[in-house]
């Protein structure tokens, strides 16, 4: 049988799922992000669940997607990669629409995709020591899933620009001052302070789930923005990898 790369467990309401793959750094592969779209599908199903906590097996969150899809990527067609990404893709929009509040709980680093699924999350707890970047432009790769605007839609603009097209790399203590995460604490606490955030909201279920719908809807232009942002990216991040480049001088 093929080892679980998506974990969850329960701590009274609060679903804590990892990522479990810690050997290739928790990528982003068919098989994780299969797994991560059905638990979250559980938990929105569940109304004894009423907050996720998103973390890692090992010492890194997320390195992004799977070498091997992105070498698969670059030898299709563009309709080919558009529909492989869209399965990523898909894992942040459901993270991003779960019907309870989530943490993203971060050691290590978050890179490219992984980014990108940190991003989608309500509130992130990172570690002082983790690296947050986006890395699309090192590799020659157009940024997907909306990236830009997930980023602009917590940080601002400015911060988006830096992350996602001048490939600035941001630690801890700086991920917090460029208001992309709520905290920084050292590695060895990032899980305890994101569940002490949690539990009052897996205390209260019905009254999570509540807040966080009226809370979304109140940000809906926010939320707006990341849609078409995350259409805007869609094409042109599949372009670039296996599409003949346009002329868009």
């Amino acid at each position: 049988m093929n080892q679980r790369l998506v974990i969850m467990k329960r701590s009274g309401g609060v679903a804590i799922v990892r990522l479990n793959d810690p050997e290739r750094r928790n990528c982003l592969s068919t098989q994780l992000v299969t797994e991560l779209r059905e638990v979250v599908q559980e938990i929105d199903e569940d109304p004894s669940l009423g907050v996720l906590v998103l973390s890692s097996t090992g010492d890194y969150f997320c390195s992004g997607a799977d070498t091997e899809a992105l070498a698969q990527l670059r030898t299709g067609t563009v309709h080919e990669a558009t529909e492989r990404l869209d399965v990523v893709y898909g894992a942040f929009t459901q993270i991003a629409e779960a019907k309870v509040p989530t943490i993203a709980a971060i050691r290590g680093g978050a890179v490219g995709a992984g980014l990108n699924l940190a991003m989608s999350a309500d509130l992130r707890v990172v570690a002082d020591d983790a690296v947050l970047r986006s890395g699309f432009s090192r590799v020659g790769v157009h940024p997907g899933g909306g990236h830009f605007g997930l980023i602009e839609s917590v940080a601002g603009m400015e911060v988006s620009m830096a992350l996602g097209m001048f490939g600035a790399v941001l630690t801890g203590p700086e991920v917090v001052r460029a208001r992309l995460a709520f905290m920084s604490t050292s590695p060895d606490d990032v899980d305890a302070h994101a569940m002490n955030l949690a539990a009052p909201l897996g205390a209260d279920p019905r009254m999570a789930r509540i807040m966080v719908r009226t809370a979304r809807a109140e940000f809906a232009h926010v939320r707006s923005a990341r849609s078409s942002a995350l259409e805007l990216e869609r094409w042109v991040q599949a372009w670039s990898f296996a599409g003949t480049r346009p002329n868009v001088s």
